[in-house]
């Protein structure tokens, strides 16, 4: 699964953890920060976003979890919490996973907008999160809970109808390769044809698409 970085440099000791985290020395950052300010609950706020994604990035996901909810709680933004979703799965704790993915689309749906220009991020919207997910069901084996997000994520093409990877990043939809990759993987789980599961979709999107599909069965 992605992470969305919401990380900016500050001065200070913020810059020099900054410095280390633009390297990719996360494991110094941590080292760095448990220096500074102790243990996970004595890290200022802004400076635990960039701790909790150097935890994340070196797969311990334990503690990314803790800084995440921490940070989630009380920024209460869909960023936040779509990086407590992605610290979930890889501990297993898809019962909880589904609350929040269930609170983002919760708090996607109260938005008056989904932002524009420079606040845009299309990592963020609906589309997105709900390929996230169900990459993250189908990890976890939950091939009918995954097949559930898929075909949401179905009609959503068929409503688009074209397949063009920059049309559809620039509204916040995933490629469509990236969807039939989990898709195909999701239908053998789930002993479904996979052909069948993309017939409707297959009938009602552009030629590049369609071609795209065929290569997909092909293969």
């Amino acid at each position: 699964m992605s992470i969305f970085d919401f990380f900016q440099k500050k001065r200070g000791y913020e810059q020099e953890l900054a410095i280390l985290y633009g390297n990719e020395k996360y494991e110094q950052v941590i080292s760095r920060a448990t220096e500074i300010f102790g243990d996970n609950k004595n890290i200022p706020l802004n400076i635990k976003k960039i701790v909790a994604l150097s935890y994340y990035y070196t797969k311990d996901y334990a503690n990314s979890l803790i800084l995440f909810e921490q940070i989630a709680l009380k920024n209460n933004d869909v960023a936040s919490w779509f990086n407590v979703l992605t610290s979930l799965f890889p501990l297993n704790k898809t019962q909880q996973a589904k609350e929040v993915f269930n609170k983002i689309l919760k708090m996607h749906k109260g938005a008056k907008s989904t932002g524009t220009g420079n606040h845009f991020l299309p990592q963020l919207c609906v589309p997105y999160i709900r390929y996230y997910y169900a990459c993250g069901l189908a990890e976890a084996g939950l091939f009918e809970d995954s097949f559930e997000q898929l075909n949401e994520l179905k009609q959503v093409y068929i409503k688009t109808k074209i397949t063009d990877d920059t049309f559809l990043y620039m509204r916040g939809i995933p490629f469509l390769s990236s969807f039939l990759e989990v898709a195909k993987k999701v239908c053998a789980g789930l002993n479904i044809t996979f052909s069948t599961f993309l017939q409707d979709l297959e009938s009602q999107i552009d030629d590049d698409g369609k071609a795209l599909i065929k290569r997909h069965q092909a293969n």
